[in-house]
Protein backbone atom coordinates (compact mmCIF):
# COMPACT_ATOMS: atom_id res chain seq x y z
CA UNK A 1 0.00 0.00 0.00
CA UNK A 2 1.78 3.51 -0.58
CA UNK A 3 2.45 6.10 1.16
CA UNK A 4 -0.53 9.00 1.56
CA UNK A 5 -0.81 11.10 -1.00
CA UNK A 6 -2.53 14.55 -0.86
CA UNK A 7 -6.43 13.65 -1.96
CA UNK A 8 -8.63 16.13 -3.86
CA UNK A 9 -10.26 18.33 -1.34
CA UNK A 10 -13.93 17.75 -1.52
CA UNK A 11 -15.50 17.68 2.36
CA UNK A 12 -16.02 21.25 3.28
CA UNK A 13 -16.79 22.49 7.50
CA UNK A 14 -19.31 19.62 8.80
CA UNK A 15 -22.85 21.33 9.07
CA UNK A 16 -22.72 21.91 12.66
CA UNK A 17 -20.11 21.94 15.43
CA UNK A 18 -18.12 19.09 16.99
CA UNK A 19 -17.61 19.01 20.53
CA UNK A 20 -15.03 16.87 21.76
CA UNK A 21 -14.72 15.62 25.71
CA UNK A 22 -11.94 13.59 26.79
CA UNK A 23 -10.61 12.77 30.56
CA UNK A 24 -7.63 14.57 30.06
CA UNK A 25 -9.15 18.08 28.07
CA UNK A 26 -12.33 20.05 28.50
CA UNK A 27 -12.96 20.17 25.28
CA UNK A 28 -11.47 20.84 21.41
CA UNK A 29 -13.91 23.66 20.73
CA UNK A 30 -13.45 25.67 23.55
CA UNK A 31 -16.81 24.05 25.29
CA UNK A 32 -18.62 23.06 28.56
CA UNK A 33 -16.77 20.34 30.48
CA UNK A 34 -19.58 18.36 31.04
CA UNK A 35 -21.77 19.31 27.25
CA UNK A 36 -24.59 16.58 28.28
CA UNK A 37 -25.31 18.99 30.82
CA UNK A 38 -25.65 21.64 28.54
CA UNK A 39 -29.48 22.27 26.74
CA UNK A 40 -29.23 22.52 23.23
CA UNK A 41 -26.34 19.66 22.80
CA UNK A 42 -27.11 15.82 21.99
CA UNK A 43 -24.77 13.01 22.18
CA UNK A 44 -24.01 11.23 18.89
CA UNK A 45 -21.12 9.06 20.24
CA UNK A 46 -18.99 8.78 23.06
CA UNK A 47 -17.80 11.93 24.16
CA UNK A 48 -18.79 14.02 21.08
CA UNK A 49 -21.77 16.18 20.94
CA UNK A 50 -22.95 18.84 18.77
CA UNK A 51 -26.43 21.26 18.57
CA UNK A 52 -29.46 19.48 18.35
CA UNK A 53 -31.17 21.74 16.61
CA UNK A 54 -28.97 21.45 13.86
CA UNK A 55 -28.67 17.38 13.88
CA UNK A 56 -32.58 16.89 14.30
CA UNK A 57 -33.03 19.10 10.85
CA UNK A 58 -29.63 16.95 9.00
CA UNK A 59 -30.09 14.73 6.06
CA UNK A 60 -28.16 11.67 6.92
CA UNK A 61 -25.24 12.56 4.56
CA UNK A 62 -24.94 16.00 7.11
CA UNK A 63 -25.24 13.67 9.85
CA UNK A 64 -22.06 11.63 8.74
CA UNK A 65 -20.18 14.68 7.86
CA UNK A 66 -20.55 16.26 11.35
CA UNK A 67 -19.23 12.11 12.57
CA UNK A 68 -16.37 12.58 9.97
CA UNK A 69 -15.35 15.77 11.47
CA UNK A 70 -15.32 14.05 15.18
CA UNK A 71 -12.52 11.35 13.56
CA UNK A 72 -10.33 13.87 11.89
CA UNK A 73 -10.42 15.76 15.52
CA UNK A 74 -9.75 11.90 17.93
CA UNK A 75 -9.00 9.77 15.77
CA UNK A 76 -5.89 10.61 14.14
CA UNK A 77 -4.49 7.64 11.80
CA UNK A 78 -7.53 6.48 11.37
CA UNK A 79 -8.25 5.39 7.31
CA UNK A 80 -11.80 6.03 6.23
CA UNK A 81 -13.16 3.55 3.69
CA UNK A 82 -16.52 2.81 2.12
CA UNK A 83 -19.17 5.24 2.21
CA UNK A 84 -17.49 7.34 5.13
CA UNK A 85 -14.36 7.80 2.20
CA UNK A 86 -16.59 8.60 -0.57
CA UNK A 87 -18.16 11.29 1.10
CA UNK A 88 -15.50 12.61 1.98
CA UNK A 89 -14.23 12.70 -1.47
CA UNK A 90 -18.31 14.40 -2.21
CA UNK A 91 -19.26 11.17 -4.01
CA UNK A 92 -22.89 9.92 -4.28
CA UNK A 93 -24.42 7.42 -1.60
CA UNK A 94 -27.06 6.06 -3.44
CA UNK A 95 -29.70 3.85 -1.61
CA UNK A 96 -27.10 3.01 0.86
CA UNK A 97 -27.94 3.15 5.12
CA UNK A 98 -25.40 5.52 6.87
CA UNK A 99 -24.51 5.03 10.50
CA UNK A 100 -21.20 4.79 11.65
CA UNK A 101 -17.78 6.12 9.85
CA UNK A 102 -16.50 3.61 8.39
CA UNK A 103 -12.68 2.86 8.93
CA UNK A 104 -9.72 0.38 8.01
CA UNK A 105 -9.19 -2.65 10.95
CA UNK A 106 -6.09 -3.15 11.68
CA UNK A 107 -5.06 -6.24 14.02
CA UNK A 108 -5.76 -5.76 17.41
CA UNK A 109 -8.57 -2.82 17.04
CA UNK A 110 -11.79 -3.85 18.28
CA UNK A 111 -14.57 -4.26 14.96
CA UNK A 112 -17.03 -1.49 16.62
CA UNK A 113 -16.78 1.78 18.49
CA UNK A 114 -19.66 4.17 19.18
CA UNK A 115 -18.09 6.33 16.34
CA UNK A 116 -16.13 4.04 14.21
CA UNK A 117 -17.22 0.89 12.13
CA UNK A 118 -13.41 -0.99 11.50
CA UNK A 119 -13.86 -3.29 8.42
CA UNK A 120 -10.61 -5.49 7.20
CA UNK A 121 -10.33 -4.73 3.65
CA UNK A 122 -6.76 -5.87 2.10
CA UNK A 123 -5.49 -5.03 -1.31
CA UNK A 124 -5.76 -1.00 -1.05
CA UNK A 125 -4.18 0.41 -3.54
CA UNK A 126 -3.18 3.28 -2.33
CA UNK A 127 -4.02 6.18 0.82
CA UNK A 128 -5.21 9.40 0.25
CA UNK A 129 -4.66 12.75 2.47
CA UNK A 130 -7.85 15.14 2.75
CA UNK A 131 -7.66 18.04 5.21
CA UNK A 132 -6.24 15.27 7.87
CA UNK A 133 -8.24 12.46 7.21
CA UNK A 134 -6.23 9.65 5.78
CA UNK A 135 -9.25 8.10 3.09
CA UNK A 136 -8.70 4.61 0.54
CA UNK A 137 -7.89 5.69 -2.78
CA UNK A 138 -10.71 7.05 -5.10
CA UNK A 139 -10.55 3.72 -6.98
CA UNK A 140 -10.72 1.74 -4.30
CA UNK A 141 -13.32 3.61 -2.44
CA UNK A 142 -15.53 3.34 -5.29
CA UNK A 143 -14.92 -0.38 -6.13
CA UNK A 144 -15.95 -0.41 -2.13
CA UNK A 145 -18.92 0.82 -2.56
CA UNK A 146 -20.54 -1.35 -5.17
CA UNK A 147 -19.24 -4.39 -3.19
CA UNK A 148 -20.57 -3.51 0.17
CA UNK A 149 -23.37 -1.14 -1.49
CA UNK A 150 -24.69 -3.03 -4.75
CA UNK A 151 -24.52 -2.32 -7.93
CA UNK A 152 -26.37 0.72 -8.52
CA UNK A 153 -24.50 2.59 -5.67
CA UNK A 154 -21.38 1.26 -7.12
CA UNK A 155 -22.32 2.62 -10.34
CA UNK A 156 -23.43 6.06 -9.09
CA UNK A 157 -19.94 6.15 -7.18
CA UNK A 158 -17.94 5.21 -10.30
CA UNK A 159 -19.78 7.52 -12.66
CA UNK A 160 -19.34 10.23 -10.73
CA UNK A 161 -15.74 9.45 -9.72
CA UNK A 162 -14.73 9.68 -13.87
CA UNK A 163 -16.83 12.65 -14.55
CA UNK A 164 -14.97 15.02 -11.70
CA UNK A 165 -11.85 13.23 -13.07
CA UNK A 166 -10.89 12.20 -9.49
CA UNK A 167 -9.87 9.04 -11.12
CA UNK A 168 -9.47 6.93 -14.81
CA UNK A 169 -11.36 3.58 -15.26
CA UNK A 170 -8.09 2.06 -15.68
CA UNK A 171 -7.36 3.01 -12.27
CA UNK A 172 -10.36 1.46 -10.94
CA UNK A 173 -9.83 -1.86 -13.07
CA UNK A 174 -6.42 -2.14 -11.53
CA UNK A 175 -7.92 -1.59 -8.28
CA UNK A 176 -10.29 -4.32 -8.81
CA UNK A 177 -7.51 -7.15 -9.87
CA UNK A 178 -5.67 -6.87 -6.48
CA UNK A 179 -8.44 -7.63 -4.69
CA UNK A 180 -7.47 -11.16 -3.38
CA UNK A 181 -9.39 -13.85 -4.82
CA UNK A 182 -12.68 -14.71 -3.23
CA UNK A 183 -13.49 -11.00 -1.74
CA UNK A 184 -16.72 -10.34 -0.98
CA UNK A 185 -18.67 -8.31 -3.90
CA UNK A 186 -15.96 -8.80 -6.83
CA UNK A 187 -18.54 -9.81 -9.11
CA UNK A 188 -20.70 -6.76 -8.38
CA UNK A 189 -17.83 -4.39 -8.44
CA UNK A 190 -16.66 -5.91 -12.18
CA UNK A 191 -20.41 -5.70 -13.33
CA UNK A 192 -20.82 -1.78 -11.90
CA UNK A 193 -17.10 -1.02 -13.63
CA UNK A 194 -18.16 -2.07 -16.73
CA UNK A 195 -21.22 -0.14 -16.96
CA UNK A 196 -19.43 2.64 -15.53
CA UNK A 197 -19.06 5.81 -18.03
CA UNK A 198 -17.76 9.35 -17.24
CA UNK A 199 -20.62 10.87 -19.43
CA UNK A 200 -23.31 10.47 -17.01
CA UNK A 201 -23.80 13.71 -15.12
CA UNK A 202 -26.37 12.97 -12.10
CA UNK A 203 -27.14 9.60 -9.94
CA UNK A 204 -30.35 10.08 -11.47
CA UNK A 205 -28.59 9.14 -15.01
CA UNK A 206 -26.77 6.77 -13.41
CA UNK A 207 -29.34 4.74 -12.14
CA UNK A 208 -31.51 5.34 -15.35
CA UNK A 209 -28.79 3.39 -17.25
CA UNK A 210 -28.51 0.90 -15.12
CA UNK A 211 -31.88 0.43 -15.18
CA UNK A 212 -31.99 0.28 -18.47
CA UNK A 213 -29.35 -2.12 -18.99
CA UNK A 214 -31.01 -4.75 -16.17
CA UNK A 215 -34.26 -4.22 -18.31
CA UNK A 216 -32.89 -5.67 -21.28
CA UNK A 217 -33.22 -2.46 -23.52
CA UNK A 218 -30.70 -1.22 -26.15
CA UNK A 219 -27.49 0.43 -25.01
CA UNK A 220 -28.66 4.39 -25.54
CA UNK A 221 -25.66 6.54 -26.09
CA UNK A 222 -25.12 9.28 -23.71
CA UNK A 223 -25.12 12.98 -23.65
CA UNK A 224 -25.87 13.66 -27.21
CA UNK A 225 -25.56 16.75 -28.92
CA UNK A 226 -28.65 17.91 -31.75
CA UNK A 227 -28.54 20.88 -34.20
CA UNK A 228 -31.93 21.77 -33.77
CA UNK A 229 -32.57 24.59 -35.64
CA UNK A 230 -29.62 26.12 -35.24
CA UNK A 231 -29.70 25.88 -31.10
CA UNK A 232 -27.75 23.05 -29.90
CA UNK A 233 -28.96 20.60 -27.48
CA UNK A 234 -28.03 18.03 -25.14
CA UNK A 235 -29.88 15.18 -24.10
CA UNK A 236 -29.15 12.50 -21.78
CA UNK A 237 -29.91 9.63 -23.76
CA UNK A 238 -30.80 8.62 -27.40
CA UNK A 239 -31.14 5.96 -29.66
CA UNK A 240 -30.45 6.67 -33.16
CA UNK A 241 -32.89 3.29 -34.57
CA UNK A 242 -35.89 5.07 -33.58
CA UNK A 243 -34.72 8.18 -33.26
CA UNK A 244 -35.77 8.54 -29.36
CA UNK A 245 -34.50 11.05 -26.93
CA UNK A 246 -34.49 9.75 -23.00
CA UNK A 247 -34.53 12.60 -20.61
CA UNK A 248 -34.31 11.60 -17.00
CA UNK A 249 -35.81 14.34 -14.95
CA UNK A 250 -37.63 16.24 -18.02
CA UNK A 251 -34.32 18.27 -17.89
CA UNK A 252 -32.61 18.52 -21.63
CA UNK A 253 -29.62 20.00 -20.85
CA UNK A 254 -27.77 23.03 -23.05
CA UNK A 255 -24.40 24.12 -24.11
CA UNK A 256 -22.67 26.91 -22.27
CA UNK A 257 -24.35 29.55 -24.10
CA UNK A 258 -27.25 28.99 -21.68
CA UNK A 259 -25.21 28.73 -18.49
CA UNK A 260 -26.54 31.35 -15.70
CA UNK A 261 -29.96 31.64 -16.86
CA UNK A 262 -33.29 31.74 -14.92
CA UNK A 263 -34.10 28.48 -14.04
CA UNK A 264 -37.90 29.32 -14.10
CA UNK A 265 -37.18 30.43 -17.14
CA UNK A 266 -35.73 27.18 -18.48
CA UNK A 267 -38.62 25.46 -16.97
CA UNK A 268 -41.05 27.63 -19.19
CA UNK A 269 -39.02 26.86 -22.05
CA UNK A 270 -38.86 22.95 -22.01
CA UNK A 271 -42.29 22.33 -23.38
CA UNK A 272 -41.09 24.71 -26.67
CA UNK A 273 -37.71 23.07 -26.78
CA UNK A 274 -39.44 19.53 -26.67
CA UNK A 275 -41.22 20.73 -29.04
CA UNK A 276 -38.39 21.87 -31.24
CA UNK A 277 -36.64 18.12 -31.11
CA UNK A 278 -40.49 16.65 -32.17
CA UNK A 279 -41.02 19.04 -35.15
CA UNK A 280 -37.76 20.17 -36.53
CA UNK A 281 -35.37 17.09 -35.35
CA UNK A 282 -38.11 14.60 -36.27
CA UNK A 283 -37.16 12.79 -32.23
CA UNK A 284 -39.52 11.41 -29.53
CA UNK A 285 -39.01 12.65 -26.27
CA UNK A 286 -40.12 10.21 -23.55
CA UNK A 287 -38.91 11.51 -19.82
CA UNK A 288 -39.46 9.98 -16.11
CA UNK A 289 -38.41 11.20 -12.56
CA UNK A 290 -36.60 9.28 -9.73
CA UNK A 291 -39.54 6.81 -8.97
CA UNK A 292 -39.78 5.80 -12.11
CA UNK A 293 -36.19 4.44 -12.41
CA UNK A 294 -35.88 3.74 -8.98
CA UNK A 295 -38.90 1.61 -7.61
CA UNK A 296 -39.66 -2.33 -9.00
CA UNK A 297 -36.46 -2.16 -11.30
CA UNK A 298 -37.63 0.73 -13.21
CA UNK A 299 -40.79 -0.99 -14.66
CA UNK A 300 -42.07 2.78 -15.21
CA UNK A 301 -39.14 3.91 -16.94
CA UNK A 302 -38.57 0.86 -19.01
CA UNK A 303 -42.15 0.62 -19.98
CA UNK A 304 -42.59 4.04 -21.04
CA UNK A 305 -39.37 3.71 -23.60
CA UNK A 306 -40.64 0.22 -24.46
CA UNK A 307 -44.13 1.93 -25.41
CA UNK A 308 -42.20 4.70 -27.66
CA UNK A 309 -40.43 1.88 -29.49
CA UNK A 310 -37.55 0.60 -28.03
CA UNK A 311 -37.64 -3.61 -28.09
CA UNK A 312 -35.82 -5.65 -24.64
CA UNK A 313 -33.16 -7.49 -26.51
CA UNK A 314 -32.43 -11.12 -25.40
CA UNK A 315 -29.88 -10.19 -22.90
CA UNK A 316 -28.56 -6.89 -21.67
CA UNK A 317 -26.17 -4.85 -23.64
CA UNK A 318 -22.34 -6.24 -23.41
CA UNK A 319 -20.48 -4.97 -20.19
CA UNK A 320 -16.99 -2.74 -21.28
CA UNK A 321 -13.94 -5.40 -19.87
Amino acid sequence: MNAAQPGPARLTSPPAPVIVITKETATLDNGPRHPERIDGLIRIASGIYTEAASWGTMAPRERHEVLIEAVRRIEQGTILIGASAAIAYGLPIVGMRLGRVEALRVSGQRSATTLLHRRHREGLTGISENQGLLLSSVADTVIDIARWGGLIPGVCAMDAALHEELCVWEEIQEALERLPAGSRGVRTARTALGLADKRSESPGESVSRVRQWQGRLPRPVLQYVLDVGGRVIRVDFFWAQINLVGEYDGRIKYDAASFGKDPRAVLLDEKDRQNDLEDLYGVKVRRWRWADAWYHDGAAMIERLVRAGLEQMPAPWPLRA
